[in-house]
């Protein structure tokens, strides 16, 4: 059976671009199989082999071919991108995983950066290996060895890429050393792909196939998989099939194309010098089936706008035409431009949504993966989990996510915010979540919300222990947690410090991860021993079989990195190796209406709505990516291809794509960095019609904002009227009747923060792991200088600088390592008391000269009769003095610059309302006596070391600050006062800890005045 007539020329066919590529070759096949003797047989399609580009092809195909058949017989098929069979039938043994060897180039880098410093940081390895993986694949593709690399010549090229070279002596001499060693002889991937092709061409050489053999699907991009379609168009019955050859392309770009200046950024550049390879002209390509495009017009205005640069001038001479069917052209085609991504994604999401509803079938095709998820995400409010044909990345899986917090966390310490992610994670204790969750709760309240960042178990279990035995407010375990937190320490802790060596971190990551799914034991049901022989809940769903197969592959292939692993390198490595897996899509989930397709699957699919999105620079096209290892020329010294050869891929791509009977092109203007740029494509298509046919080009424009429309009517909602700026008036009754001096202050500045804090008892959560801040370091210098205090108190009056200096020193060395849990911190704030030290001493040995100290952090109280009833003020002093005349000072110790004399005149009335309360014999222990001096201390640590303020109680005496208390307590009293947000703030960009409560920004700005 023969399915083409005799023919001494290769035999090339092609489908249009924008024809439904699968059901055209089926279609053919199957009305050659018919006028072929013996082929109007069930079974002879079987004996047909074809060899397509892609296994979602091959899926498609079948598809086409079953289509009204309950049963039907199939044709053999293989792929041009794996050669497995035809490798195995020619001898050619399979090395092992690809992972494995992955490992071992990882473990070649490593020992490269360790002798070689200066090349950088030996955890970079994994990106490095990952990339040079990347350029031995395409060495080995186009037929190169490692002598190429050793014959490259670097005279005329920079010195830093002498400094390359050294470093691809690891492909040149260490990998083929590796491969011999280790794997046999067993070539790599593409090596052996390549020798499988020539294998079976010369097989073929020898004996021609007796059966008919069709390569369809390819571009020849490839040297490779180019050998095997010129063989296969070869064969006395054989044929190639080009998928979206455009069949009146013009002689000028033809001649352009096969010229001795390539143009790669075409999107006819591989199959025009493939074609010329075989001795053909653009008059010797055949229709497969119907010959006709599903719009001519649209092909003819496509092929214009991509035109190579030099023959543009043509345009001119092609505009009338142009202009005559630009309408037909454009029609059933929408240009949609977004101001931003996020409403890109919605409107894309709507339209497929909207198609699918009326019955039809559409599919986005991008390579942008990011603006997938959106419209995967965007999808969602219906329900929908569209068919994706990339699936999604393993590492953004739930299992993957779980699996990621944990692998960064070896060979580094825990942090609050890493161990509060794990915790949370809803595959963590799946068996016995609501107890985990209680005592999490439990966890973070009282322990990770304001402690340090990098968790110390010991100070960890401290901190609780003082919380529950707080005497104002004990706080109360869950049941279970102490064996809970005994758990989570038993399983977290050895992370920190792993032992060396891939095999034993992935063993240990492995074991960490499944235990935290599993839960502690304490938790576990009934039958807990016949649960824990059953599988982690970790790999429980399809995610997670996929999450267990990629750690299985790690663990077989680990042994080749060695043990020279640092555990701190683990999670790169990690993260390095799973960024390339996708889990599977799940068939039973998807909704097949709605599909998410690559560009190079969207070569087999047609649907009734196309959707081009990410059509922005950068993006599709993506931007030729640097090569950290071979320059334009070298590469060309090897014979490469050109890095715009992928532009040229994605530019075909586009072609097909947007011939669809339907098609829209997107974009947004604005991506996540700012503006951005549209696709090259749409600028020459915009600018093309903007001269053939405004009207048509507006037209498009039209149904995009269209698009637009729909998308934001999904969101819209009855107009909300912001609020005014909050007011509140609660009973009096309810007001606080006790305030602190400093609370007096907040009182002034911003009323509704008091209303939050003390009516409606609501307190400020404390971030997770916080970083050190202005409080710490103040609470920490309170209690060096407390101690400084006590322990100068011996010393005779007349002690000099040195002597106060050297114990105000000492008390710091002795305070901060357990009042600032922050290695780091805790060495810079010890280094600014150093800097101080001095200015403090001589302050110091001035004051004992006038002196001594009666009070250190004395809490102290007055009460002040108002209408609504007794109102009590408290206070705790830093620091009190009784002077030689019986006088009393009271210091107040900053950690920055002191108040100014004009805001100590308006809000900072602290040390005022101190002395009124000393004078009125607040402070127990500390009879009554006028105060005759007020001093802010602040300790700056630059400079010569601090500042000091004096109060100046001439201007504004305690008495005074007594009286104006007692005004705005009375004010307060007031039913018709309100606590107003924001009432007399020092700056406007002042920050609440209450301003979200007070919806800020909605009201911001909106009054008159302001």
């Amino acid at each position: 059976m023969t399915l083409f007539p005799p023919s001494s020329a290769p035999r090339v066919f092609y489908v249009a671009p924008g024809a439904d590529f699968s059901a055209a070759l089926a279609r053919g096949l199957r009305e050659r199989l018919a006028a072929a003797p013996g082929g109007e047989a069930p079974e002879a399609i079987a004996r047909v082999q074809l060899y397509l580009n892609t296994r979602r092809t091959g899926r498609a195909l079948i598809s086409a071919l079953e289509a009204g058949r309950p049963a039907a017989w199939l044709p053999r098929l293989s792929y041009v991108g794996e050669m497995a069979e035809e490798a195995l039938l020619a001898g050619i043994p399979a090395g092992s995983s690809p992972m494995r060897r992955t490992l071992a180039l990882m473990r070649l880098t490593e020992a490269f950066l360790a002798a070689n410093p200066e090349f950088g940081d030996p955890l970079g390895a994994p990106a490095l290996a990952m990339s040079l993986r990347g350029l031995l694949d395409e060495l080995q593709a186009a037929g190169l060895d490692a002598q190429a690399l050793r014959e490259l010549d670097l005279a005329q090229h920079a010195a830093h890429w002498d400094l390359t070279a050294r470093f691809l002596t690891i492909a040149a001499e260490h990998w083929p050393a590796w491969l011999d060693e280790n794997e046999h002889g067993a070539p790599d991937p593409e090596t052996r792909r390549r020798l499988a092709v020539a294998a079976l061409r010369a097989e073929w050489e020898a004996q021609p196939p007796a059966h008919p053999v069709i390569a369809a699907g390819s571009t020849a991009s490839t040297p490779a998989t180019a050998e095997l379609l010129a063989a296969v168009a070869r064969l006395p019955d054989g044929a190639v099939v080009l998928p979206g050859w455009d069949p009146d392309l013009p002689q000028d770009v033809w001649e352009e194309l096969t010229g001795d200046a390539p143009r790669p950024e075409h999107p006819h550049h591989f199959q025009a010098r493939f074609l010329a390879s075989l001795g053909l002209g653009p008059q010797d390509v055949t229709a497969w089936g119907e010959p006709s495009p599903p719009s001519p017009p649209r092909l003819r205005l496509l092929t214009q706008a991509l035109r190579p640069a030099p023959v543009t001038d043509h345009w001119l001479d092609a505009l009338e035409e142009l202009a005559a069917e630009a309408p037909a052209a454009t029609a059933g085609l929408a240009l949609l431009e977004a101001e931003t991504p996020r409403d890109e994604a919605a409107a894309i999401a709507g339209a497929l949504m909207a198609e699918a509803a009326a019955g039809g079938t559409a599919a986005l095709v991008t390579p942008d993966q990011v603006l997938a998820r959106r419209v995967k995400a965007e999808l969602g409010r219906w329900g929908i989990e569209p068919d994706d044909s990339a699936g999604r990345p393993l590492g953004l899986t739930p299992p993957g996510i779980l699996l990621g917090l944990a692998a960064g966390r070896l060979g580094r310490p825990m942090t609050a915010e890493a161990l509060a992610a794990l915790l949370r994670h809803p595959l963590a204790c799946a068996p016995a979540r609501r107890a985990h969750l209680r005592c999490l709760a439990f966890l973070t309240r009282e322990a990770l919300r304001g402690g340090a960042r990098e968790i110390d178990w010991d100070r960890l279990s401290q901190r609780l222990d003082a919380r529950r035995a707080d005497p104002e407010r004990p706080a109360k375990a869950p049941e279970g947690f102490d064996p809970w937190l005994a758990w989570l320490r038993g399983l977290l802790a050895p992370l920190a410090s792993p032992p060396p060596g891939a095999a034993a971190c992935v063993a240990l990551h492995r074991a960490a991860a499944e235990a935290l799914s599993r839960g502690p034991a304490h938790f576990a049901p009934e039958d807990a021993a016949e649960a824990g022989a059953e599988l982690a809940p970790l790999w429980s769903d399809a995610d997670g079989a996929d999450a267990l197969r990629f750690v299985e592959e790690l663990a077989e292939a680990a042994p080749a990195h060695g043990d020279g692993l640092p555990p701190a390198a683990y999670g790169a490595l990690w993260t390095a190796l799973i960024r390339a897996k996708q889990s599977r899509p799940r068939p039973e989930r998807v909704t097949e209406r709605i599909r998410i397709l690559g560009a190079l699957e969207a070569r087999a699919e047609t649907v009734g709505l196309m959707i081009l999105g990410g059509l922005n620079e950068g993006a599709w096209p993506a931007h030729p990516a640097p090569d950290p290892w071979l320059n334009r020329g070298l590469r060309e010294q090897l014979g490469l291809a050109s890095p715009e050869r992928r532009i040229g891929l994605a530019a075909h791509d586009f072609l097909m794509a947007a011939n669809a009977p339907r098609a829209v092109l997107s974009r947004s203007k604005r991506d996540d960095g700012g503006p951005s740029n549209p696709a090259r494509w749409l600028v020459r298509l915009s600018n093309l019609l903007d001269g053939a046919s405004k009207e048509s080009l507006a037209a498009m424009r039209a149904r995009g904002q269209a698009l637009l429309r729909a998308a934001d009517a999904l969101d819209l909602g009855p107009t909300v009227p912001p609020e005014p700026r909050p007011n509140p008036k609660p009973p009096v009754e309810t007001r606080p009747r006790r305030l602190s001096v400093t609370a007096v202050e907040t009182l002034v500045r911003d009323p509704y923060a008091i209303y939050a804090r003390h009516v409606l008892r609501l307190r400020k959560l404390e971030p997770l792991g916080r970083a050190p801040d202005a409080r710490d370091m103040g609470t920490a210098l309170h209690a060096v200088m407390e101690a400084f205090a006590r322990d100068i108190a011996p010393l005779p009056s007349t002690a000099g600088v040195p002597e106060l200096r050297a114990k105000l020193i000492a008390a710091a060395e002795r305070l901060l390592p357990d009042l600032v849990p922050w290695p780091a911190q805790r060495r810079l704030w010890l280094a600014r008391i150093a800097r101080a030290a001095d200015w403090i001493a001589a302050g110091e040995a001035g004051r004992r000269a006038h002196g001594e100290v009666a009070a250190l952090e004395a809490k102290g109280e007055r009460l002040l009769e108002g209408q609504g009833g007794a109102f009590r003020l408290t206070a705790t002093a830093d620091r009190i003095d009784r002077l030689g005349t019986g006088s009393l000072a009271i210091y107040d110790y900053k950690t920055g610059t002191p108040p100014s004399e004009k805001q100590i005149g308006v809000y900072n009335v602290q040390l005022q309302l101190e002395a009124a309360i000393a004078e009125a014999g607040g402070f127990p222990d500390l009879p009554a006596a006028p105060v005759a001096h007020l001093e802010y201390v602040g300790l700056s640590g630059s400079g010569v070391g601090g500042t000091s303020r004096l109060v100046d109680l001439v201007k504004r005496s305690a008495a005074d600050a007594w009286g104006e208390l007692g005004e705005l307590v009375a004010r307060y009293d007031d039913p018709a006062q309100g606590y107003r947000s924001r009432e007399r703030l020092p700056r406007e960009e002042f920050v609440g800890d209450y301003d979200q409560l007070a919806r800020h920004g909605e009201w911001t700005g909106a009054e008159d005045g302001e």
